[in-house]
């Protein structure tokens, strides 16, 4: 495991990026960097696990406050290849009755590598977002419910449970896990201890225990930090919060007439991870586990299937990430898909012959270096410092007290970044034209920035505008003649309202447009 976690990792750190970055959908990094950092909480459902995990790694001494949970991507990603590996250990013992002989290990590091090297997977270890650890806890759970297959100890099956919890605290999809793992266990209940059903309640505490990383968000969110989504300090807003509800119509939401799209989209996806040479072996090893193991056959299957659905019904544009625990499975597939080739290779060749063993070792090299080789080039951020650029361009650009209006993510998340982790210009005050719809962002914003009008006062008496939201039009409006206000991004209707003035990457709100 820590060689096959090694490699990764040195790949990993050879093309992860120096700062906040933009690139393999990474607008998101600068919202959770910022929540980090001011121990706040990032947008739904919160990431109590991740937002705690990534203070620890905020105390390295290396980079910037970006690079380091980079970092902490790149270390779980890392981790659940490791994993990986040792879970097709676990199955080659548990369902192919026979002791592991080095080929063994070196097909599991291969797929588990493959999987390292996927470009998906690849692209999320070397920024700042949830997905790799995810893929931690999806990976830790699955070895531990194998090594409690075979030894069924109650605290490895609660430690399974413990992780579990810990793991909803960072992505609530990891709870597919828990029906599918009864197509794993239930065919080999014979194997299992009277005593089973249980030993599961008494672990169900455990897996409460995890879940109560939760607690985390009001009582970060107490404080009033300035990254504060649903200020979930009273019930209605850690509801709001913990459901997801801002994202809810996504869930589903793709119309039934792209699902075609969507669906082609999604094979073509699924064969660029591995090559069209890993997606065969994927096939045939779903096939040989159907044959030797039906019980992880449809675990796995049940996962890969229900992931890839979540993903493709999930109506955003970088809905692909979350096909990432799909791929994992399927990984799990392309290892046994080896572990066949190879024992037909041994079949019709003598196993002790130079021909067995020279095709052997080039099949377990060739899987992992050719993907490091095809896609390195599009995977390698270690010289991209757009994002923060921008933010450093465009805070330079402000006069002091300045309010800075930003109306997309991108450029609200990397400002958030600059000013709340990098804790420059802290004499401005920057704010979200969209969420300043939100009752909780305003009260919270309130708290941050005291110096800022924003009652909407102002708005009955200089009269709202339908085309823009009135507390858009209160803030800009009610502190014009105080402090300079700045838009990133003035939509078409700010552009008509205000005269606007271009300074550098902002543009300056003068006064209203002349008629």
């Amino acid at each position: 495991m820590i060689i096959v976690s090694i490699l990764a990792l040195l790949v990993y750190l050879r093309t992860m990026a120096p700062t906040i970055t933009w690139r393999h959908y990474g607008a998101d990094g600068g919202d959770l960097i910022a929540a980090v950092a001011t121990q706040g909480v990032p947008h739904p459902t919160g990431y109590p696990t991740y937002t705690l995990l990534g203070q620890l790694f905020l105390l390295l001494p290396w980079g910037d406050p970006a690079y380091r949970l980079n970092l902490m991507s790149a270390v779980f990603a890392a981790l659940a290849v490791g994993l990986l590996y040792l879970i097709l250990l676990s199955t080659f013992r548990l369902f192919r009755h026979q002791r592991l002989e080095l080929r063994d290990r070196l097909v599991a590091a291969a797929a588990a590598l493959a999987f390292a090297l996927s470009p998906l997977f690849w692209s999320q270890a070397l920024i700042t977002e949830v997905y790799t650890l995810n893929a931690f806890f999806i990976a830790l759970v699955v070895y531990l419910a194998l090594r409690w297959m075979e030894e069924p100890r109650p605290r490895t099956l609660a430690a399974a449970a413990l992780a579990c919890g810990l793991g909803a605290g960072n992505h609530v999809t990891i709870l597919f896990l828990v029906p599918a793992l009864a197509f794993l266990l239930v065919p080999r209940r014979r194997h299992l201890p009277a005593s089973a059903g249980r030993v599961f309640l008494t672990a169900l505490p455990f897996f409460l225990i995890g879940l109560g990383v939760y607690a985390y968000l009001p009582l970060a969110a107490a404080h009033h930090p300035p990254v504060n989504w649903g200020d979930p300090s009273s019930w209605r807003g850690f509801l709001w919060t913990v459901s997801g509800r801002l994202y809810r119509d996504y869930f589903l939401g793709l119309p039934l007439r792209h699902l075609p799209a969507r669906f082609a989209a999604w094979a073509g996806l699924l064969v660029r991870q591995f090559g069209w040479w890993g997606f065969l072996l994927g096939l045939v090893g779903c096939w040989s586990l159907w044959e030797r193991a039906r019980g992880l056959a449809l675990f796995s299957s049940a996962l890969f299937l229900g992931y890839s659905a979540y993903a493709v019904a999930y109506d955003t544009a970088d809905s692909q990430v979350n096909l990432i625990p799909a791929l994992f499975f399927f990984a799990l597939w392309l290892g046994w898909g080896l572990v066949y080739v190879l024992a037909e290779i041994r079949r019709m060749t003598s196993p002790a012959s130079r021909w067995s063993r020279a095709l052997t070792l080039a099949l377990v090299l060739l899987i992992p270096l050719l993907s490091l080789v095809i896609h390195a080039p599009d995977m390698d951020v270690s010289a991209d410092t757009e994002a923060r650029d921008y933010g450093l361009a465009v805070l330079d650009a402000l006069q002091p007290r300045a309010i800075l209006v930003a109306e997309t993510d991108r450029h609200t998340f990397t400002l958030w970044y600059m000013r709340y982790a990098e804790r420059r210009r802290p004499d401005v005050a920057v704010f979200d034209a969209n969420l300043l719809n939100l009752a909780w962002y305003r009260a919270n914003a309130a708290h941050v920035h005291p110096g800022v009008d924003l009652s909407a006062t102002v708005i009955q008496a200089l009269g709202a505008d339908p085309a823009l939201s009135p507390y858009l039009v209160s803030l800009v409006e009610g502190n014009w003649d105080s402090r300079p206000v700045y838009f990133t991004d003035p939509s078409p209707s700010v552009q008509e309202r205000y005269q606007l003035a271009e300074e550098g990457l902002v543009h300056r709100v003068l006064g209203p447009a002349e008629p």
